[in-house]
């Protein structure tokens, strides 16, 4: 039975669903009028309590010859309610429909109301039980400042993970199996007969030379896959001295050295050394957690852990990526990933398009020429499935020089096609060109890559507390980009997207060509993008542009508090020239925020009041540069705080974040 109150709901959505609820329906047609309904799809608007959004009425038909007035409705009044202007507030945790309609017709979309949210634990003895423990880890976001009149800018901000995985060394509960030495029928003999809370021990030294299957076991906890001698503590990220000693799993061919049955679940991989054989053929996943295929939940690998592995493809293997990320649950850390890279190819260090998540990816060194950390590059074969609650933290993705010049096909460091609730903190990026893409470090784009998954989406990421070293561009956000003879754009723009306290050293000049690059670019219909707090240098060089604007315009766009080196062009609009015309054309009128910037050499005249504009780059000085403290020293030109926040990264933070980081 349901309650009264839900009854009302579910009465309320059907009739809207069939449109026609006598006539003190509000949605109700005016007779002669046949309104069209559009149905968005579900799962795809979340807000957290007190969060507010706009309706978009975009898919709205309109008519000069007919008055279009809007009237909006909530289906769930005490879940969330939506004024005259379209404006949805989110009041307590539940689910409603929110709806548009004029008399031409209706677009209608499920919006879910969840509480603040919470890091969850996946039980390693329940793997699909949840248990919920407050976040202490991560502090509440940082609201941008103040627009110069004192009016609060309008800002939805995103959510932060609401999953991750446990990675505690299991406890053996069960047998130890020992496969002989060098003996890979051994091996896949120990894999197929373990049950949960047995271990499988290696010989140090050992290698075992083939293509392994994790199949699914009895009993709910973990197997324990490692070496004999795990000489690295946990929570101590491995390097290749400290793995010399362990077991080595070797693929000699272009399959995985260790790949998952469907439905395979509850394993750990602990203190193991994963290669490439030399000579091998072009490697289509040295590790592979799903094949991306699966087309049920069922069939997707879950609560698998890589711990303290180091893994090289060798100095000239080539390998598509080294871990296939295509499941839930999933995490690596801990590890050293080497020489992930290939000629004419992608290549991510860890890559994943097909699974619901939480992905940990914590306290790594990731080399990988295409991606170091890709989600999306390929749809989903799983109808709405969306990777979501990833959390990347304490990881340094180094790229070597070596590389450079051609040698390995070389993209974004960090990119999202499809992902959501991302939190990416406490990272560095070193070492980035322009290679098959135009060169930024990070790149932001809903794209469904195989035109086949509409739901396709990038919502919710907060990048903070991280460093970009020595690289052509910053960041590039494409909001929803669609290729191909018959692209598939996706349904939703790019949301709720947060870029704080990220020290850009040394970005905006090629490694190689010396060629100026852009530091960040905003194309399209972004929603919530919030610049805020971060700092730009280039000794000796100047950029392309401090920000370049393109194509549809973006709502709620807040660049606020950051500190940008010399540029030919600053704030940039395409076709649209530089300041306050390129911003005022490339965003929705009344939503932008540009203020408490520190822009060097710009035209003061052109740009919006309450940025300052030092002569040049020679007044814009730091506290200790050679100490790694990047803390903006205060004077008249360059404040250290405007409308009551930093101006520029927190050097302090940074130094720690880079301590993380790159070990």
């Amino acid at each position: 039975m349901f309650s009264t109150r839900t009854s009302r709901s579910v009465a309320l959505l059907a009739c809207m669903i069939l449109a026609g609820c006598g006539t003190d329906d509000p949605f109700a047609p005016e007779s002669g009028v046949s309104a069209a309904v559009q149905q968005i799809p579900a799962g795809d608007s979340v807000l957290t309590v007190g969060q507010t959004m706009k309706v978009s009425t975009a898919g709205l038909p309109t008519s000069p010859k007919i008055r279009n007035g809007i009237t909006y409705v909530s289906s769930d009044t005490t879940v969330a309610t939506v004024d005259k202007n379209g404006l949805v507030l989110a009041k307590a945790p539940g689910r409603t429909i929110i709806s548009a309609r004029n008399r031409l017709g209706a677009i209608r979309f499920p919006l879910t109301v969840v509480q603040k949210p919470t890091t969850v634990i996946i039980d390693p003895a329940l793997p699909d039980t949840l248990s919920a423990r407050p976040d202490t880890t991560v502090p509440d976001v940082l609201m941008p400042p103040s627009v110069p009149d004192g009016t609060p800018p309008a800002y939805n901000a995103p959510m932060l993970p609401a999953a991750s995985v446990n990675v505690a060394v299991p406890a053996v509960t069960g047998k130890t199996l020992r496969p002989a030495s060098n003996n890979a029928a051994a091996l896949q003999d120990a894999l197929d007969s373990a049950v949960g809370g047995d271990e499988i021990v290696l010989p140090n030294g050992s290698v075992y030379t083939g293509n392994f299957l994790l199949p699914v076991h009895a009993g709910a906890a973990r197997v324990t896959i490692r070496s004999e001698t795990v000489s690295v503590p946990a929570g101590t990220r491995v390097t290749p001295g400290t793995s010399s000693n362990f077991a080595t799993i070797n693929t000699p061919n272009s399959d995985a050295a260790l790949m998952t049955r469907d439905g395979a679940a509850g394993w750990s991989l602990i203190a193991l050394r994963i290669t490439l054989g030399s000579g091998a053929p072009l490697n289509y996943g040295m590790v592979r957690l799903g094949t991306g295929n699966e087309t049920t939940l069922a069939q997707l690998p879950s609560n698998i852990v890589l711990d303290r592995v180091y893994m090289t493809a060798g100095t000239e293997g080539q390998t598509r990526r080294c871990v296939a990320f295509n499941g839930n649950a999933l995490a690596v850390v801990n590890s050293w990933l080497a020489e992930c890279h290939s000629k004419g190819f992608d290549t991510q260090g860890i890559g994943g398009w097909n699974g619901q998540g939480p992905y940990l990816i914590e306290n790594n060194r990731i080399e990988g020429s295409g991606q170091a950390i890709l989600f999306g590059g390929a749809d989903p074969r799983i109808t709405d499935v969306t990777p979501s609650d990833i959390t990347v933290r304490n990881n340094y993705f180094f790229k070597p020089l070596s590389w450079g010049n051609g040698k390995w096909t070389v993209k974004a460091a960090f990119e999202l096609k499809h992902a959501r609730r991302v939190l990416y903190e406490n990272n560095t990026i070193e070492n980035h060109w322009a290679d098959a893409q135009t060169g930024f470090a990070i790149l932001l784009q809903a794209l469904s890559d195989n035109n086949s998954a509409p739901w396709t989406k990038v919502q919710d990421v907060t990048i903070r507390n991280s460093v970009v070293k020595n690289s052509t561009g910053g960041v590039n956000l494409l909001s929803r980009v669609a290729y191909g003879a018959n692209p598939l754009m996706p349904s939703e723009p790019s949301r709720r997207i947060l870029i704080t306290n990220v020290l850009f050293e040394e970005v905006g000049k090629d490694p190689f060509s010396g060629i100026a690059g852009r530091l960040m670019q905003l194309s399209h219909d972004h929603e919530d993008v919030t610049v805020l707090q971060n700092t730009f240098t280039l000794t000796n060089a100047t950029a392309s542009q401090f920000v370049i604007l393109d194509g549809a315009p973006a709502t709620r766009l807040t660049i606020a508090n950051n500190v940008f080196p010399a540029s030919e062009y600053g704030i940039f609009g395409s076709g649209k020239g530089e300041g306050r015309a390129a911003i005022d054309f490339f965003t929705v009128p009344g939503t932008a925020n540009v203020s408490g910037n520190i822009l060097p050499g710009r035209t003061e005249s052109i740009y919006p009041a309450g940025n300052f504009f030092p002569a040049s780059t020679a007044q814009v000085t730091f506290v200790s540069p050679s100490s790694g403290d990047f803390t903006l020293r205060d004077s008249p030109t360059t404040p250290q705080m405007y409308a009551g926040s930093r101006v520029g990264v927190d050097g302090a933070r940074i130094i720690t974040a880079r301590a993380a980081a790159e070990k």
